[in-house]
């Protein structure tokens, strides 16, 4: 069984600064850990995880619909495709 943790603990966006976190959590026995994805660019995550790599760390994620002009069962066609814009970026 493998064994993750959730960055949520420490923060909702994981930058440069929580890198040494993934050292510590690798080093205390963690398989992987779980990036929340709520605002950044593809250039971020890809820092992010590379940092993952680097340590030996899975990778999962966590997200949540945003608002209501993101709803995925909104009767407004125009909230149901910002819900599918936003699962096309996460």
């Amino acid at each position: 069984m493998k064994i993750g943790f959730n960055m949520l603990l420490w923060t909702p966006f994981v930058t440069e600064e929580h890198f040494g976190t993934l050292q510590k959590l690798k080093a205390t026995g963690y398989d992987g850990v779980e990036v929340p994805l709520f605002l950044g660019d593809v250039q971020h995550y890809e820092k992010v995880g590379k940092a993952l790599k680097d340590n030996g760390l899975a990778c999962t994620t966590c997200t949540v619909m945003p608002d209501a002009e993101h709803n995925p069962i909104s009767a407004d066609a125009k909230s149901r495709a910002g819900a599918v814009e936003y699962l096309k970026w996460v």
